[in-house]
């Protein structure tokens, strides 16, 4: 089932909607929180999981290679409503605000007399990330507990959009919706009964579960796999939950007369991990399970041809220019260098992924070069250090090939989980979504695949990968990629900082 729903460049795509088809329509995009597509009917997991979904991706167009830029929900958020990867929008991880110049898709909407308005399950999307700007109403939790215990569910998610948002809107005026949903985050108790008994008739609905420790599993007193199926029962469960209350947006916009003229975009700012030893740890996972994403395009009326678009990839960083080419306005979309239309003659075969560890290290590491004899440096300097030893750090680079999705893996990290293989690996996730082959232990043949993209990703990013002491043992020829796109000032600088051998 996997290599049928899995993408090749020689699949054949839908028809292409024209520039301009949807000039003056209103757009909703709703994001689903760690919603990871594996599970669900269309995408090869249970029909059980979300038909409504399903039914809506039957009639529209569904993107069957959709990727996040990174697991993590503020950063996945700017990139999706700015069309810039996180070191240009500025939000690195939950808690750092967007750039006061960054392009922002609802004050650009705004300006051109849209009615913008949005609601989200995180607190931090709102004035702490500044996330909420150009909107005329947002909806966020509030209150001294909003940080640790955030709306329960999908259901009272949308009812604060249902209350205060939904009323605002009306067909007299061109709008823009956010609506962020739980989607499966955690914590995946308790939750309602009526789902949960779609996949176990045994589970109580409000059990705590807790990862087993490797000495129960040795002890033998936690069984992982049946912990395992556990997990993924309470998660479908919340997927469950996330499609009703889908299935409520709808019908509700149906009932005001809403949907005319409306595109949907359905998608989610990450997936979640119950793989590779991340249990519910999707921030630091760098698997399909939290990096491939659902995109769905729906318009009632079919404007959007309905099919699978499947020649291609799509990065979050793309709505941006999507959305623009569709409404007929550029949004000085110009310099947004890592935006495509995802339905453009130009396809997108390549992105890159990574940590927001990553990320965080990228960035400080670029400050400490621009001026390494500030004031600032050893403070700097010490962030960086910190970084490198706690946290757990991956780069990658997706690559669609006439034989399907390839992966390269950078890490860096002092995490066990990491340690126990290459700091480079390579996996076909359209023949391997799992990613339990690792082309360069297990075929020589595919060294040269892994150095093009690894030389490709370091053309995007220099910084691509900059663990120097995770390179040890690893071949020359990927060291040399590696070193290759650095010019002679910055490696000295590297080396006088202590980052280069």
């Amino acid at each position: 089932m996997v290599i049928a729903v899995s993408a090749i460049a020689t699949a054949s795509a839908p028809p292409t909607p024209r520039l301009g088809s949807l000039h003056g329509w209103n757009v909703v995009l709703i994001t689903l929180d760690a919603t990871n597509p594996e599970r669900i009917g269309v995408y090869g997991g249970s029909a059980r999981t979300m038909p409504f979904f399903d039914s809506l991706a039957r009639k529209g167009l569904l993107v069957m290679n959709a990727y996040t830029i990174t697991g993590s929900t503020s950063p996945a958020h700017a990139t999706l409503l700015s069309g810039f990867m996180p070191l240009k929008h500025g939000v690195l991880y939950n808690g750092t605000p967007l750039a006061k110049d960054a392009f922002w898709l609802p004050e650009e909407l705004h300006a051109q007399g849209y009615l913008t308005v949005g609601s989200t399950v995180a607190f931090f999307l709102h004035d702490l990330n500044k996330l909420d700007r150009g909107f005329d109403h947002f909806e966020y939790p509030t209150g001294p507990d909003a940080a640790t215990r955030p709306w329960s569910s999908n259901r009272v998610a949308y009812q604060a959009f249902r209350e205060h948002c939904l009323p605002l809107l009306s067909p007299a005026k061109p709008f823009f919706a956010m609506i962020h949903l739980k989607g499966g985050h955690a914590p995946v108790t308790p939750v309602a009964e009526e789902f949960l008994r779609l996949f176990s008739k045994t589970l109580p609905p409000d059990k705590e579960l807790k990862a087993p420790s490797a000495e129960q599993v040795a002890l033998g007193t936690v069984d992982p796999v049946a912990f395992r199926a556990d997990q993924l029962a309470y998660y479908d469960a919340n997927l469950s939950e996330a499609d009703a209350t889908l299935k409520q947006i709808f019908a509700d916009f149906k009932a005001r007369g809403l949907t005319q003229k409306t595109l949907f975009v359905v998608t989610a700012d990450h997936g979640e991990s119950y793989d590779h030893g991340f249990v519910g740890e999707h921030w630091k996972s760098p698997y399909e399970s939290t990096l491939h994403v659902p995109l769905l395009f729906y318009t009632e009326s079919g404007a959007i041809p309905p099919g699978r678009l499947t020649d291609r990839l799509v990065s979050h960083t793309d709505l941006v220019r999507t959305l623009a080419y569709l409404l007929g306005s550029d949004f000085g979309t110009g310099r947004q260098s890592d935006s495509m239309n995802a339905f453009g003659v130009t396809k997108r075969m390549s992105m890159q992924v990574s940590s927001v560890s990553a990320l965080s290290y990228a960035d400080t590491i670029r400050q400490l070069l621009a001026n390494p004899k500030s004031d600032h440096a050893p403070v700097l300097k010490k962030d960086a250090d910190d970084l490198e030893r706690l946290g757990i750090f991956y780069w990658g680079r997706i690559e669609l090939a006439p034989d399907g999705i390839y992966k390269l893996l950078h890490f860096g990290s002092t995490d066990a989980r990491v340690l126990a293989g290459n700091p480079i690996r390579l996996y076909n996730v359209s023949a391997d979504r799992a990613e339990q082959v690792d082309l360069l232990e297990n075929g020589s043949k595919k060294r040269a695949i892994a150095v093009g993209m690894l030389e490709r990703a370091r053309d995007a990013d220099p910084f691509f990968g900059l663990f120097m002491s995770n390179l040890k043992g690893s071949q020359p020829e990927v060291r040399d990629a590696v070193t290759r796109r650095l010019d002679r000032e910055t490696i000295e600088k590297l080396k006088s900082l202590g980052y280069l051998q």
